[in-house]
């Protein structure tokens, strides 16, 4: 039997500049013969040796060890898509005997010595023109493995994959992007750089990351985008890149929910252990502080912030800033106390609790102007880091914060 590129690339996930064997002329029960053509276009050569170039040893070695692995799945009857790996674990008796030159073919062969488990063992030979060139006698370890990438899937020579990723059929991952050890890319996605993803994410089907800005003054700079870790980002989510016209980078922090079809813009910047639910959406450059909650189909205009622990209901639209640990609800958005499910769920003490609530009842319920209210609150604020965080938040405000919204 003998195997085409095509169905070498069904036994080795070696592609190029890697795959080091381009045809396998026969499989015999324990015995394969193949062939490497090597091209004065191959890329080690330019270094080794400048006038002089020769295929390096070590690549000789590791064009018998790829051609072993495709004996090592014939004999046992699996292959890569099934989960399987082959690693090489140890070398033994190398001999070079002749050089190994520019548009000579390089005769492989390779047998099974021993089988012991997960180790296999063989004994190979490289020649040219029938001339032996390289003798070694090789150990390869059968490994499961954890992830992954479909054979479907579209993987760019210039992107860079961590350990352990998977990626499902017919995504696309484009150049310029890195992708963190233990990530799990679904079906369907499209992954655009420059793009950053730390690792431990899990990206579903549909989704579009790090694509660039619809924003008409986008021009196609290769602006960025950086996610953080294990974020879940569910169906159809669409998260963009920066504008050059702003700080040229979008930034999504580590531990969020995104659920199925939420959308950040252009040069926002997202904090940690985030949620937001189906269809919520913030334009380019808003700011979403750490845990909070913005719940389905809420919407933020550009340039909003989004204050660490607070809440804002399904269905609001938040024209105005929202500050920390408060909830808000209605279109316009407005406030309706504090967040109390967030305030629980912290195990504030009680007196952290009240000081909050005399905060929030000095900034909209005692009829001071904000900035007498501000000044109010310098004295607790400097006792309770979360007041800080309170003040922090309307002190950096560029838009106002909402007002109170009383309910019926």
């Amino acid at each position: 039997m003998s195997l085409d590129i095509d169905e070498i690339f069904k036994f080795l996930p070696h592609r190029y500049p890697f795959l080091l064997v381009d045809r396998v002329d026969e499989i015999d029960g324990e015995c394969i013969v193949g062939r490497k053509n090597v091209s004065a276009n191959e890329p080690y050569l330019q270094g080794h040796f400048p006038g002089n170039p020769i295929m390096p040893g070590v690549l000789v070695v590791e064009a018998l060890a790829q051609l072993c692995c495709i004996l090592a799945f014939q004999s046992r009857g699996r292959s890569p898509s099934e989960g399987y790996l082959h690693y090489l674990a140890g070398i033994d008796k190398a001999r070079f005997k002749r050089p190994v030159r520019p548009g000579d073919v390089l005769e492989l062969r390779g047998s099974i010595v021993s089988e012991r488990r997960a180790l296999m063992k063989f004994d190979c030979e490289a020649r040219v023109d029938g001339e032996l060139a390289c003798s070694v006698t090789l150990m390869c370890v059968e490994r499961k493995a954890v992830r992954l990438v479909d054979e479907r899937a579209m993987v760019d020579p210039g992107a860079k994959l961590g350990e352990n990723v998977s990626i499902g059929p017919w995504s696309i991952i484009g150049p310029d992007v890195v992708v963190g050890d233990d990530c799990e890319i679904g079906a369907h996605v499209v992954l655009r750089g420059p793009t950053v993803l730390g690792r431990g994410n899990k990206i579903f089907q549909y989704s579009t990351v790090g694509e660039g800005s619809p924003a008409f003054a986008y021009k196609g700079e290769p602006t960025t985008l950086t996610i953080g870790d294990n974020n879940v980002i569910r169906e159809g989510v669409t998260i963009h890149r920066g504008l050059a016209t702003d700080r040229s980078r979008t930034v999504v922090g580590n531990n969020n929910l995104f659920m199925a079809y939420v959308h950040i813009g252009h040069d926002c910047v997202v904090g940690d252990r985030i949620v937001m639910a189906n269809n919520a959406s913030v334009a380019g450059h808003v700011t979403v502080g750490d845990e909070a909650v913005l719940s389905g189909y809420v919407g933020v205009p550009q340039f909003r912030s989004i204050g660490p622990y607070s809440f804002v209901s399904a269905m609001s639209l938040v024209t105005k800033d929202v500050p920390a640990y408060v909830a808000a609800d209605g279109n316009p958005a407005g406030a309706v106390g504090l967040n109390g499910e967030r305030l629980r769920r912290l195990g504030l003490d009680e007196n952290v609790k009240k000081a909050l609530q005399d905060a929030y009842n000095t900034v909209y319920r005692r009829g001071l102007t904000l900035r007498e209210a501000l000044d109010e609150l310098q004295a607790p604020a400097e006792v309770y880091s979360e007041v800080r965080c309170f003040v922090d938040s309307i002190e950096k405000s560029e838009h106002g914060i909402i007002r109170e919204r009383r309910r019926l």
